[in-house]
């Protein structure tokens, strides 16, 4: 009995030591199972971490792209994008606006219509990645042609090269370029003529008096005379906008009286006009920095303007006063006034306003425009004030020279 007694307490110790090994065991399980919890979290954090910053690099993402389709869609110039090939991947309504929304290439030729090389295309040059600036034309379905300006860019992505157009139509400046060209070469061929015709006709007029029928050739010697000079003035125009527009109009400076000045013209305008010309000037003698036969262009100007438009005025109204530390010029007739729609274009290049006496006096309405740059050009202003029915006011404003000879 007592054998059996140690054989069971024996058994027992075993099984505990056995229970010991398990529960160890099972610890060292239940902290690696705590381990491997914890890792678990870590893992999880960094995935939600991970999955907000993808978010935010979508919303950023989205964000970016509909600023850049917006700024697409509001462009005025056309962008595109072509692959290797040239070929259209990309366009924005711009685009569809200047070359239809069918897609197809348009077809460009030089600056003077010559057709262009394919490989010499806008498209063609973008897609082998050459960075250029040039200017093309493509003839319209009526006939008529416009001027584009193309800005090519390389754009790699995913290793490859794609070509980035930005094109924009340049007609209107292209054809106020020809146009000044033109004017500038006009006035200077035609001068040189008039000049010959006009001193031929005035030696024919001197000796007139020596020939039969004088009279009658003096009048016709005179009409040709008259409308001559009539074209000399047209060109002396045209010289003028071609010198305004490429800034060599230069000013002779100098102090000069105003007092004088107004007067001198205005007697000078009287003798070719019934009209009688009021004029008002101060005792005060009013100098300017500025250029006499110039600002004396534009009291002639202003004259003309009144006798050509007002020719029904009882007078013409001539004033010169002082403004504060400025001087003011005003031309005022009678006439029938000009209507207001028309008045924020008096002083645009070639705008006329159509009256009932369509002579030889009818200009290119070039007076005004050259007025307002001759002005602009003393540090002044020009401006106009007119009613239909009441007349019109013309206001040119200088700055006078102080004591010391400074504007």
């Amino acid at each position: 009995t007592v054998e059996e007694l140690e054989t069971s307490n024996e058994e027992l110790q075993a099984t505990n030591e056995e229970l010991e090994t398990l529960n160890e065991e099972l610890q060292a399980t239940v902290e690696e199972l705590n381990a491997t919890n914890d890792d678990l979290e870590a893992r999880s954090e960094e995935l939600r971490d991970l999955a907000q910053e993808r978010e935010a690099q979508r919303q950023a993402s989205d964000s970016a792209r509909a600023q850049m389709e917006a700024i697409l869609v509001s462009m005025g110039d056309a962008v595109l994008v072509v692959d290797t090939e040239g070929k259209l991947i990309l366009a924005n309504q711009a685009y569809d606006r200047m070359f239809g929304p069918d897609n197809m290439l348009p077809v460009f030729a030089d600056e003077m219509g010559n057709p262009l090389a394919p490989a010499a295309s806008p498209l063609q040059r973008a897609a082998r990645g050459e960075t250029f600036i040039a200017i093309y034309t493509m003839e319209q379905a009526d006939g008529t042609r416009r001027w584009f300006e193309a800005n090519g860019r390389s754009a790699s992505q995913d290793e490859v090269i794609r070509g980035v157009v930005v094109i924009r139509d340049i007609t209107d400046r292209s054809l106020r370029h020809l146009q000044d060209e033109f004017l500038a070469l006009a006035s200077h061929e035609l001068r040189t003529p008039l000049t010959a015709m006009i001193a031929s006709l005035q030696l024919a007029a001197s000796r007139a008096q020596n020939m039969q029928e004088a009279a009658k050739f003096e009048r016709a010697l005179a009409i040709a005379l008259r409308q001559t000079q009539h074209m000399r003035t047209l060109v002396d125009d045209l010289m003028d906008v071609a010198r305004l527009q490429s800034g060599q109009l230069h000013l002779q400076l100098e102090p000069i009286s105003l007092n004088d000045l107004v007067l001198s013209n205005v007697e000078t305008l009287q003798l070719i006009t019934s009209v009688p010309i009021q004029t008002t000037v101060p005792s005060e003698l009013m100098l300017v920095h500025g250029d006499a036969l110039r600002l004396g262009q534009v009291i002639i100007n202003l004259l003309v303007n009144a006798f050509k438009y007002a020719p029904e005025s009882r007078t013409i109204a001539v004033r010169l006063r002082r403004i504060d530390t400025g001087a003011e010029i005003q031309v005022q007739d009678e006439g029938p006034g000009i209507a207001a729609e028309k008045l924020p274009h008096l002083f645009t290049r070639f705008f006329r306003i159509e009256h009932g006496q369509r002579n030889e006096g009818s200009g290119l309405g070039l007076g005004l425009f050259i007025s307002r740059e001759i002005v602009t050009a003393h540090d002044g202003t020009i401006a106009v004030d007119s009613h239909v029915g009441k007349g019109t006011t013309f206001t040119v404003k200088l700055p006078l020279m102080d004591m010391h000879g400074a504007a």
